[in-house]
């Protein structure tokens, strides 16, 4: 399943285009200003802290997942 999975990378081109073409959910953690790869991350973050804001987020898009 997926589509259930969070796949986190620091690099757009390989860990969110590689995430997003095995259907997984891309997350973005921008430590610099890096170029955009060609998928959008489903979430993104510039600091750890901010990650349990994403994991909620996504929750209430779609709890019970």
């Amino acid at each position: 399943v997926p589509n259930m999975i969070w796949y986190v990378g620091d690099t757009p081109k390989y860990d969110v285009d590689g995430a997003k073409s095995a259907g997984m959910i891309a997350v973005l953690y921008e430590r610099k200003s890096k170029p955009m790869g060609v998928a959008t991350p489903d979430f993104r973050f510039t600091d750890w802290t901010d990650f349990t804001d994403c994991a909620l987020k996504a929750y209430r898009l779609n709890p019970g997942a």
